[in-house]
């Protein structure tokens, strides 16, 4: 495939349509930074929807070869722009880009942060599976066991309430079955063994070592 030919070997009919465009495509990028600068953020949000939703839908109808000319395409056209900017122009491009990417950030929408917790618990399931490899597992996480039973204070997770118990008063029976087992009907733990007691008291490092 034989080389691109440089600027200077481009005809002026072809290096004059060039400058039209570009001098076209940066009029109506300003013209777009003004209304962007003028929409709410509701007005900001809807839009980004929608192209999104467009490109996404293009996208979709794309053939392979398609796809690939176009990314063929779009890496040519920035490695031309890159090529054409000066030092000056790229650090002020890479602010904007930066700018732009806080804004879109400040006003998302449910629709990326669900994607975001969709490759956030992809990224789990992975993990889960480097650390068990034999095993198709995932980290299951119940909060804090913070829930206190209100007949013997005994602490629970919130999903260990039992069925039919509501979350903003949640009733569990695996501790005491509901308050039927009280220390009046339950005999006191007998005295563990010398040995044991020591174990579970003193400070020696044995002791610490079985702790």
């Amino acid at each position: 495939m034989p080389p691109s030919p440089s600027d200077e070997e481009r005809s002026p009919k072809r290096q004059k349509h060039l400058a039209d465009a570009t001098r076209a495509r940066d009029e109506n990028r300003a013209r777009a930074a003004v209304r962007r600068k003028l929409q709410t953020p509701e007005q900001l949000r809807i839009a980004l929807n929608n192209a999104s939703s467009r490109a996404r839908a293009a996208r979709a109808r794309e053939s392979p070869q398609k796809r690939e000319a176009r990314l063929a395409k779009n890496r040519l056209r920035m490695r031309e722009a890159r090529a054409r900017r000066s030092t000056d122009e790229a650090r002020a491009c890479q602010q904007q880009n930066s700018q732009a990417r806080r804004e879109a950030r400040s006003i998302q929408t449910p629709e990326p942060t669900s994607r975001r917790q969709e490759y956030a618990d992809r990224n789990e399931t992975v993990l889960s599976r480097r650390r068990f490899p034999s095993l198709d597992v995932r980290a299951v996480d119940f909060g804090e066991m913070d829930i206190e039973c209100k007949n013997c204070g005994a602490l629970h997770f919130l999903a260990e309430r039992k069925v039919g118990s509501s979350r903003t008063n949640p009733a569990f029976s695996n501790c005491c079955q509901g308050g039927k087992l009280t220390n009046e009907n339950i005999p006191l733990l007998r005295d563990p063994p010398q040995f044991l007691r020591e174990l579970l008291t003193q400070s020696t490092s044995v002791a610490r070592g079985f702790r």
